[in-house]
């Protein structure tokens, strides 16, 4: 039932120069932003290559944050044990991104909005429960 996506060759080679100065002219290009949420960033960006094609264009390639990033790929949020699946449909995945963008921030400060934050967090956790339900698992690499 998983979903997985093939990386091309090209953009796996992280460490490359022909990715690196690809990288730069892609988030120049993109303005540093998510195309899938609009988050701006000068770090915590990703290139997500959207052909599916071994060799992409430039035009195939765009800039995704962390958090849309780890929706193409499944298998590998599982692998690295980064998130869980939830369910919940009233509100938009990149709504959702941004949520948990916010709480992993107020995460890692200290006093009232660290405390807060894991408040709303368990509450998000509680919508593990119907994926269960549904799809008998929360892993979403199965």
């Amino acid at each position: 039932m998983g979903i997985a996506r093939q990386s091309s060759a090209f953009l796996s080679d992280k460490q490359s120069d022909d990715y690196i100065a690809l990288k730069s002219k892609i988030l120049t290009r993109d303005d540093h932003t998510c195309q899938c949420c609009g988050f701006r960033s000068e770090k915590y960006q990703e290139l997500l290559n959207i052909s599916e094609g071994p060799s992409p264009k430039d035009e195939d390639i765009i800039t995704t944050c962390l958090f849309c990033y780890q929706c193409f790929y499944l298998d590998e949020v599982s692998r690295m044990r980064s998130g869980i699946l939830l369910w919940l449909p009233e509100i938009e995945q990149a709504d959702l991104n941004h949520i948990a963008r916010a709480l992993y921030v107020a995460r890692i400060s200290q006093g009232p909005m660290a405390d807060t934050s894991k408040k709303i967090l368990d509450t998000l956790m509680t919508r593990r429960a119907d994926v269960r339900e549904r799809l008998g698992t929360d892993d979403p690499g199965v």
